[in-house]
């Protein structure tokens, strides 16, 4: 597994062989991950909250991770998107609110969730926001305390991804 941080502006595999997917993460700041924390829980299996991840240094502008041999661009701010970028969103990270949604190319959970793959990332000791619990979007419940627990969710995660990538017909 390789990991490479960037913090350039979105852009285009330049190999032009398999394309940079775009995943959004929330910017908000009761948001369980996002830009700061999202590397450590999808390549290293641990959760790390957002405030404590914050306080280690700025937020970066964008981040690329590779994983199983495709490359991954995280953003928090769809609004940079260019039209032509849509077609390479493969997936998001849900808050509990339509309000997210704003601006996007598709607007409601009913049309996003049929292009790209969604997902909420929530801790076990809450109740699922009844909002979000309608939506066709992957539920990934961490615990509090249990870090051993956070890999099931972060497989879950990537088998999800690697299948989006398969329905669009792209292979390793």
């Amino acid at each position: 597994m390789n990991t490479n941080t960037q913090t350039s502006s979105i852009s285009s595999n330049t190999s032009g062989k398999k394309p940079v997917w775009i995943i959004i993460v929330p910017a908000g700041s009761t948001a369980l991950l996002t830009l700061y924390n999202v590397k450590d829980f999808l390549m290293d299996s641990k959760y790390i909250s957002a405030v404590e991840a914050r306080s280690r240094g700025p937020k970066p502008a964008s981040l690329r991770l590779e994983h199983s041999g495709n490359t991954f661009e995280f953003i928090d701010n769809p609004a940079r998107l260019a039209p032509a970028d849509w077609s390479r969103v493969l997936a998001c990270f849900t808050l509990t609110s339509t309000w997210q949604f704003k601006g996007w190319k598709w607007e409601t959970p009913l049309e996003l969730f049929q292009h790209i793959v969604g997902f909420h990332v929530f801790f076990d000791d809450v109740a699922l926001d009844q909002t979000v619990a309608g939506w066709n979007v992957t539920k990934l419940a961490i615990s509090r305390n249990k870090r051993h627990l956070d890999a099931t969710a972060v497989m879950t995660f990537w088998n999800s991804i690697n299948e989006a990538i398969k329905a669009k017909g792209y292979r390793k």
